[in-house]
């Protein structure tokens, strides 16, 4: 078994619901999936690829008693503890490694450690179903969001606020980069990237992309992470912040409007397009209707745009905060963002704000 299908048996375990995580011959981490996401929460944020025993360290502070993981280099052996998890409180986990050889070498190519809970079972099941349900609305929508979104008049003209809000050479972050149509166009335009977006699915469709795949590692950089977790990144790293409709969809839209702000260096511009107070979801998707019959595409793309439609309801942008888009106009404001603006988007159902920090 070689280290690429470690990969691939790794990708495969992202949506099971025994807590998994995959670690390659270097010691990096591999991958992690859902159901050890909802056990060990944000300390995952931004950890692909980064060395294990960095993230070993982190969650064993939380251990209350026993061992996490298996000593290393005892392969098949067990371990046991009592986890203080950030989303289930206590629970009692069991540990198991499962070393990959080569079949011919039997050269170690990783392994995949996997949890069994033994105690706090219902508060996992009812949170990891939660956080599956919202995973997979989001790989609907990503299946269809670069074929129905980018025809759409509004949605170019927000990118284009955003790139137009950018022009400040420097480096620039991405937050709720989706599938990196804007990320795409910042690269293009010379700026070093960084994108930062939670959904695998959207990500895997902004690494399909040319322009991307092609800078990643020189003028991209992507961390599966969200906005409300970024302590892997430096304070004032950044001379340009966006956040493009990924504020509705966070449990705690302040904190990550705060590391938005943190991460901005001063003399720094962030621009933000979200949902405005009143927000109305049923007008925009009538007019992606109107628009695609209007194009001559409809019958083309009407599987698309029922799963945008259908994604979309689901998500219901507001349902999980009321912060909203004047809510972060005044928190700039107070904080001393200056030269700030709003504009209507969306046929007035969102907005977007520029400032700069002083």
């Amino acid at each position: 078994m070689t280290e690429a299908t470690l990969r691939q048996v790794a990708r495969a375990l992202y949506y099971g619901s025994i807590p998994a995580l995959s670690i390659d011959a270097s010691g990096r981490v591999a991958d992690y999936n859902v159901a050890m996401e909802t056990v060990f929460g944000e300390e995952l944020n931004g950890r692909r690829y980064s060395p294990f025993g960095e993230l070993l360290q982190s969650l064993n502070s939380r251990v209350l008693e026993g061992i996490l993981v298996p000593r290393n280099g005892d392969d098949y052996a067990k371990a046991e503890c009592s986890f203080d998890s950030p989303n289930l409180g206590q629970v009692r986990l069991a540990a198991s490694t499962l070393p990959w050889h080569h079949p011919s070498t039997e050269q170690k190519h990783g392994d995949i450690i996997f949890w069994d809970i033994v105690a706090g079972n219902d508060a996992f099941h009812e949170q990891y179903r939660r956080k599956l349900d919202r995973q997979l609305i989001w790989d609907t929508y990503a299946w269809s969001y670069d074929r129905v979104l980018p025809l759409m008049p509004y949605y170019q003209e927000v990118l284009a606020r955003h790139v137009a809000a950018l022009t400040e050479p420097g480096p620039v972050i991405d937050l709720g980069a989706g599938t990196g149509n804007l990320a795409e166009r910042l690269v293009a335009a010379g700026h070093p990237v960084t994108a930062v977006e939670p959904s695998r699915a959207m990500l895997e469709r902004l690494l399909s992309k040319e322009v991307l795949a092609s800078a990643l590692g020189t003028q991209l950089t992507v961390l599966e992470a969200s906005a409300e977790f970024l302590p892997m990144i430096e304070d004032q790293s950044f001379t340009g912040v966006s956040l493009q409709l990924s504020l509705f969809d966070m449990r705690r839209p302040e904190l990550g409007l705060s590391n938005a702000a943190r991460v901005l260096r001063s003399g720094g511009h962030i621009v933000v397009t979200d949902i405005k107070r009143g927000f109305q979801l049923e007008p925009i998707l009538q007019e992606c209707e109107r628009r695609l019959h209007f194009l001559g595409r409809y019958d083309e793309l009407a599987a698309d745009l029922k799963r945008v439609i259908r994604s979309n309801r689901d998500l219901a942008p507001g349902s999980r905060s009321k912060f909203r888009i004047e809510d972060v106009f005044d928190s700039l404001a107070g904080r001393g963002f200056e030269n700030l603006s709003m504009q209507d988007s969306h046929f007035g159902q969102c907005a977007t704000i520029c400032a700069r920090k002083p």
